[in-house]
């Protein structure tokens, strides 16, 4: 009784079952209100929950884990880098967060992307920090999974830029080509 459950709501969940029940490939998602379509991979996300009903719950659900995996990530990259104490004081701070929680009772494509967002800072950090090889590729590769569940990801371009200046000597061609 929590959840929203508009137009968008509807249309997205909408593709995901059709695309399963049907057969469709999807190409675009839902359009954006300035008229745009977005990106069609938040569909193939809630095709897994279509899969198994056309109830959309199993939708928001996906949202609900989605989120939780977030604040685990979280809390295993924050220990990582700057302690136990601070890993569990921003695992916390995320879970109980009034916006986060709000969020992740329905179904929309920026609400899946908190676990692949703060993997692209992990793989960032292995690149900048550790000084890690092969850190390239997959800080792509997750680039271009968030951008294909929403265009606003582009942004993530000037972290990339950033990790990229600071750790050029472990890029190697194969990452780059």
């Amino acid at each position: 009784n929590v959840t929203e459950f508009d137009d968008d709501q509807a249309a997205i969940f909408r593709m995901a079952y059709n695309a399963v029940h049907n057969g469709l490939i999807p190409v675009m998602s839902n359009g954006a209100s300035i008229g745009i379509a977005h990106p069609p991979g938040v569909i193939f996300l809630y095709m897994l929950p279509a899969l198994f009903s056309a109830d959309p719950l199993g939708g928001v659900l996906l949202v609900a884990f989605l989120t939780l995996l977030g604040v685990i990530l979280t809390y295993f990259f924050t220990r990582r880098y700057y302690g136990r104490f601070a890993g569990t004081v921003a695992a916390l701070l995320y879970g109980t967060a009034a916006a986060p929680v709000h969020y992740a009772r329905f179904i929309w494509q920026p609400n899946v992307m908190p676990p692949f967002t703060i993997l692209f800072f992990f793989v960032l950090f292995w690149g900048v920090i550790e000084r890690r090889k092969s850190w390239f590729f997959p800080a792509l590769a997750l680039l271009g999974i968030l951008y294909q569940m929403h265009e606003t990801t582009l942004l993530l371009v000037v972290p990339l830029a950033i990790a990229v200046a600071f750790s050029y000597t472990t890029l190697r061609k194969r990452d780059v080509v």
